[in-house]
């Protein structure tokens, strides 16, 4: 795609500048044109790249970290999900930027779902509104977080308004509508979840 070859492009030139922030921020560009399934070693690549160029420091560190960390989950690589959460709130706490503070009770939540500590995910999830600086990242963090929550207390269906309004706010976003297709479809409402499927 034009998008693919601009990022290709970008990262070419900031290889012959030299520059190490100019690079590190340009593969971070580039591991967005990467995100599909099959590309997950060449991502891996770019993102030790930057961690390398930032010394697992920064603003743009805690992006690699973000993709380490969902990579490792998508592969089921426990150990490196605890070691990338980790770094991820290290880098946070340093950063001490306000807008960034939603992503440590994120982390915890995804954390406690996992061990199936539900209170504690939903308290946590819930944290990260509560944050001042909150932004629409962490409003569709948290209710990613709910509904899995939600889907395994067996309420899942309470969140039908709450998708409806994300897919509606965010059409570009195609995981919602897939979660409202879901819901729908798992509380027996197969003709919604069709026509939601349908767009």
């Amino acid at each position: 795609s034009h998008t693919d070859a601009l990022s290709a492009e970008a990262v070419s030139c900031a290889r012959r500048l030299g520059d190490r922030g100019s690079l590190a921020y340009t593969l971070l560009a580039r591991i967005h044109c990467l995100s599909g399934p099959d590309l997950l070693d060449e991502r891996r690549t770019l993102v030790d790249e930057v961690l390398a160029l930032t010394a697992g420091r920064g603003e743009l560190a805690v992006n690699a970290y973000l993709w380490q960390l969902g990579d490792a989950l998508q592969t089921g690589r426990m150990t490196e999900v605890e070691a990338s959460r980790q770094m991820l709130v290290r880098t946070v706490h340093e950063l001490r930027q306000s807008s960034d503070l939603w992503l440590i009770p994120a982390v915890e939540s995804q954390h406690a779902l996992l061990a199936g500590r539900l209170e504690d995910a939903e308290r946590a999830a819930q944290e990260m509104l509560a944050e001042s600086t909150r932004n629409a990242n962490a409003e569709q963090t948290s209710s990613a977080l709910l509904f899995l929550i939600r889907r395994e207390q067996g309420r899942h269906g309470e969140l039908a308004a709450g998708l409806q309004a994300l897919a509606y706010q965010y059409p570009a976003v195609a995981v919602w509508r897939a979660a409202l297709a879901m819901l729908y479809a798992a509380t027996g409402d197969a003709e919604r979840a069709r026509a939601v499927i349908a767009g």
